[in-house]
């Protein structure tokens, strides 16, 4: 029983140790993001980066949506979710692309 206490008490503090961690680098991550979205912006203008991001956008959850239809990794109800969802960003990405001009 105490060798279960202090393995658990171990496993714990390995979990909260890699999840400080985690925390850290997806700050750092954040930052240099940010970073190199506004270099990005300086040099292309933010409209044009803009839209840029939303086709990237738009084009991963293509690929996304077409590897879960192919590994049938989700059922068909999530399938038809992650389909509205992708409807619902064309839909924003428009009516953004409208707005911008």
């Amino acid at each position: 029983r105490e060798r279960n206490r202090l393995h658990a008490k171990k496993s714990r503090l390995r979990k909260k140790s890699l999840t400080s961690t985690l925390e850290e680098t997806l700050e750092s991550l954040k930052a240099e993001n940010a970073k190199l979205r506004e270099s990005i912006y300086k040099a292309m203008g933010r409209a044009q980066t803009e839209q840029l991001l939303q086709k990237r956008i738009l084009d991963s959850h293509d690929r996304f949506i077409q590897s879960v239809g192919q590994n049938r990794v989700v059922d068909s109800k999530t399938g038809s979710f992650l389909r509205g969802l992708r409807r619902k960003a064309v839909a924003a990405s428009k009516k953004r692309t409208r707005n911008d001009k």
